[in-house]
């Protein structure tokens, strides 16, 4: 395992510093400042290159991220604005407290079911053709199936408990099933 190399990993921390505090600065500026993004933007990018060269091609862009993300979070927790919570309004127990769209027990266990068994039926059915692509090593085959899979559901789980058209995502994720079936049969 490489070791880290300290000063390509203090100089990758001193440009990504540098370009958070001018992202910084283009947020806190009134109106946008282009110049700003690109230059806030693009130290970011550059200093993934020391970081690379810090630890390593496999850990640096890891090291970067984190890195990066770290120094952000504390830079909000510095610069936020904290308020006490909200003092808490009494809910009324009407019909109009219900949120639109929603029709109850029903409408929520029809999500379920397409969130659930239909998206990942869908997923399997449009990831194990992966597993069938001819010039690929079993372990890439595998891979890339289950990576398929498991993107697929979790979008598709996404999709259906966001869209207020819960029939249209139903019918999608059926249609999508079928064809994916189709596939594995004639392949």
């Amino acid at each position: 395992m490489p070791s880290l190399d300290l000063f390509m990993a203090m100089f990758a921390g001193v440009l990504s510093l540098g370009g958070l505090a001018v992202l910084y600065l283009a947020w806190r500026r009134p109106g946008r400042s282009i110049p700003l993004l690109v230059l806030g933007w693009g130290l970011l990018v550059v200093s993934a290159l020391p970081w690379a060269a810090a630890g390593g091609a496999d850990r640096g862009p890891a090291l970067a991220m984190v890195a990066v993300s770290a120094a952000a979070l504390l830079l909000i927790g510095i610069t936020g604005q904290w308020r006490g919570a909200a003092p808490r309004r009494r809910r009324e127990a009407t019909p109009a407290a219900e949120p639109a769209g929603s029709t109850g027990w029903g409408h929520w266990g029809l999500v379920v079911l397409v969130a659930g068994p239909l998206a990942a039926a869908a997923a399997f059915a449009l990831g194990l053709p992966f597993m069938r692509v001819d010039g690929w090593a079993e372990s890439d085959r595998l891979v890339a199936s289950a990576f398929a899979i498991v993107i697929l559901w979790s979008a598709a789980a996404v999709w259906v408990c966001a869209t207020p058209r819960l029939m249209r995502a139903t019918a999608t994720l059926a249609g999508l099933t079928a064809a994916g079936a189709v596939v594995l049969l004639v392949l």
